[in-house]
């Protein structure tokens, strides 16, 4: 027997019941849904600069971003999270102050930002 979504929720709702325990499709909606809740939470414990309150607003210069940065004893980790349905980006002037070499946490890669700008 299916779980029957809550009223308000209607259609958009997922059980991640199955996936969360070794649902049998982890390519399906519910197992990617999961796998990735799952690696966010193991970043974050893994992570201090996560640890306590402390938030400091970041402007992206675009409403569809929010940044933030998240002080620790490693520096601080500035986080951006796209709220839009489509993919955004963030004019590198605006990142002219970070370091010109950052780690994704989530996929441990380097990530550079060059700024550019055509004005003189």
């Amino acid at each position: 027997m299916l779980p029957t979504p809550p009223p308000h929720l209607g259609h958009r709702y997922i059980s991640l019941g199955k996936a969360s325990s070794g649902s049998r499709r982890p390519n399906g909606t519910a197992g990617r849904l999961y796998a990735g809740l799952q690696h966010l939470i193991t970043v974050r414990r893994a992570t201090p600069e996560f640890a306590g309150n402390a938030l400091i607003g970041f402007d992206a210069k675009n409403p569809h971003i929010i940044g933030y940065q998240r002080p620790g004893p490693r520096g601080p980790v500035v986080c951006f999270v796209n709220v839009a349905d489509d993919p955004q980006t963030i004019d590198p002037l605006t990142l002219s102050g970070l370091p010109g070499v950052m780690t994704d946490l989530l996929t441990e890669g380097l990530l550079t930002i060059r700024v550019t700008s055509d004005l003189w």
